[in-house]
């Protein structure tokens, strides 16, 4: 496989699929997500969260509750696209490297973001920041710190006012600065696995400030 830039290879084949832009900033209405893992204070942090940019000089772009990965965390990204067997490819890709948190999140996050996951988001930050929450072990019971959902009503009804607020423009950057985090992987090393007659195992490594190496073909298992 002769493909000098897996991101660019990445942005191509996810704008084909109606996920991402030329550009590779999501579509907000597209389910462009990936799975994160890493190692926080010797535990092993686990994620879904969606792809909000991929560009190939910077990395990419994804986005989480504030305070939920320490602002500079060594991290696994996995992204599957296909299925297998199928008449359509099954693409597996994985990259590693270390995540940067952004002094402050892009204007435009608000533009790939899709509204849904967002305002539940904010509203899951505004509700941990409650007085009554501060403090309380008993709320923050869950796993990795996940506050308890004691009033469900009451927590759809403030997603549904943070909907109407960002549908009218009306979440300030101060807002999403305090409550959400956005972060930047700069891939070490990627590596795409495609289904075919093998499967392909393809492998790419950063050469410093060179770029990508020459990508190297690697046995299936």
């Amino acid at each position: 496989m002769s493909i000098p830039c897996p991101l660019s290879h990445l942005v191509n084949l996810s704008h084909k699929a109606g996920l991402c832009t030329k550009l590779g900033t999501r579509i907000p209405s597209a389910s462009w997500r990936f799975n994160l893992s890493a190692l926080v204070s010797d535990e092993i942090v686990s994620k879904t969260v969606g792809f909000q940019r991929v560009e190939p000089s910077k990395g990419v772009t994804f986005l989480v509750k504030k305070g939920s990965l320490p602002s500079s965390v060594q991290m696994s990204l996995t992204y599957v696209t296909g299925d297998y067997p199928s008449e359509t490819a099954c693409r597996q890709w994985r990259m590693d490297g270390l995540a940067t948190q952004n002094s402050s999140p892009y204007p435009s996050i608000l533009e790939s973001a899709p509204p849904a996951s967002f305002a539940q988001i904010l509203a899951a930050a505004h509700h941990q920041r409650q007085p009554q929450h501060a403090g309380n072990d008993a709320f923050h019971g869950g796993s990795e710190g996940w506050g308890l959902l004691s009033d469900r009503a009451a927590f759809l009804k403030l997603v549904d006012e943070y909907k109407v607020r960002l549908g009218n423009g009306e979440i300030t950057m101060d807002e999403i600065h305090r409550d959400i985090a956005v972060f930047t992987l700069p891939p070490e090393r990627v590596e795409l696995c495609e289904s075919g007659e093998i499967w392909e195992r393809t492998e790419w490594w950063q050469d410093g400030q060179n770029g990508w190496n020459d990508p190297l073909t690697l046995l299936p298992y």
